[in-house]
């Protein structure tokens, strides 16, 4: 699903909520773009839930359509037997002005205009309000929560809504239509993966592979990428270089060269904190490089192990010719090499013993 069609999908579930206890005069300003013929047709199969479309009127304001267009739009979804259709806010006041014939009033705008005094009293739900139902209505959405277990990440992000987090900062209405619709779109290729790597969609958190590893911690994992990031994108230039140098002198080339490109794809975030930025560096990743370095100690005399000294081995010793034939036995080749290297000192040792005990018998003590 498109994010302008998520957008009207929270407003048409917002509304569904209130059907039980009566519908009120809306009005809700700032909206992102609406996906019109969705939401005509969402309302339409309200009334199937009981909202009667014989008192509800719809004034839509700054979605690039006019009157005769809302029309167009209705008669093509069947979005008949309603109480009016318009395509500005003051002719929702004109309406509230003779509430008897329009009893229900839902005035949607996209700008933040003043409004005007009829239109004060009105139901205003909030953004977080109109979230939460999108929230809702995903968690039974079988093209999102397919897997168990992805539900409890809708849980956590509508529980991250009601504190004072950073995390629940993220949660604007447009951030959310583009992470849902991210989320549907990955899980048609990778349903296990999706909402993962959605979440850069948030704008404000980085790709997180491990999310799930602990259930009952998601929250806490969200807030973590989000104060993560934060940081990186918080630090000085003299500890981004100071990371730099410290990379340089990484001995081994394998991790010295995956450092420094960690820390390339830092340096792009910080400047152009992009989807596709965000989502080139994982959680654990950022979090290895937060963390200090583990300093190397010179080995100090006291803890010098003193290794024992391996007494030389004769050709007859009975241990070294059974280590030849088990590393030959059982096809060995380093064990083979190594056994074969001691034997053949072994057999050089013992023939310089063996000269340097031959005796000479001179003529004298022939004589």
């Amino acid at each position: 699903m498109k994010p302008e069609t998520l957008a009207s999908q929270a407003i048409i579930s917002w509304i569904g909520q209130q059907i039980p206890s009566g519908i009120p005069d809306v009005v809700c300003q700032g909206l992102p773009p609406l996906d019109i013929k969705y939401l005509l047709s969402g309302l339409k199969t309200l009334g199937k839930q009981g909202l009667d479309m014989a008192k509800v009127s719809v004034a839509l304001d700054g979605f690039d359509i006019d009157e005769a267009g809302l029309n167009k739009v209705a008669n093509t979804v069947g979005y008949k037997g309603h109480n009016g259709l318009a395509d500005s806010l003051f002719i929702a006041a004109r309406w509230r002005n003779d509430h008897r014939k329009y009893p229900i009033i839902i005035a949607l705008s996209a700008g933040h205009e003043r409004l005007v005094n009829t239109l004060q009293h009105f139901k205003r739900p909030g953004v977080r309000d109109l979230v939460r139902a999108l929230f809702d209505w995903a968690k039974s959405n079988d093209g999102l929560c397919a897997i168990t277990g992805q539900r409890a990440l809708l849980e956590a992000l509508s529980s991250a809504l009601d504190g004072h987090t950073e995390l629940g900062g993220l949660l604007g209405l447009d951030n959310v239509c583009e992470f849902l619709g991210e989320w549907q779109r990955n899980g048609k290729h990778d349903a296990n993966d999706a909402p993962r790597l959605a979440l850069p969609r948030l704008q404000g958190l980085l790709y997180d592979p491990q999310l799930f590893a602990k259930a009952n911690s998601l929250e806490q994992r969200l807030n973590k990428n989000r104060e993560t990031l934060q940081k990186l994108m918080a630090a000085p230039p003299r500890q981004i270089a100071s990371w730099r140098a410290a990379a340089k002198n990484i001995s081994k080339k394998a991790e010295r060269e995956r450092r420094q490109a960690l820390l390339t794809k830092v340096e792009t975030i910080r400047r152009t904190p992009t989807f596709e930025a965000l989502s080139a560096l994982t959680l654990d990743e950022a979090l290895g490089l937060l963390q200090p370095a583990k300093p190397v100690l010179e080995p100090t005399p006291e803890s010098e192990e003193v290794k024992p000294t391996k007494e030389p081995r004769t050709p007859d010793d009975e241990d070294l010719k059974d280590a030849v034939a088990d590393a030959l036995l059982d096809n060995r080749s380093d064990h083979l090499t190594e056994a074969l290297d001691e034997l053949e000192s072994a057999l050089k040792a013992s023939e310089e013993k063996d000269s340097s005990e031959v005796q000479v018998e001179t003529a004298a003590e022939r004589r």
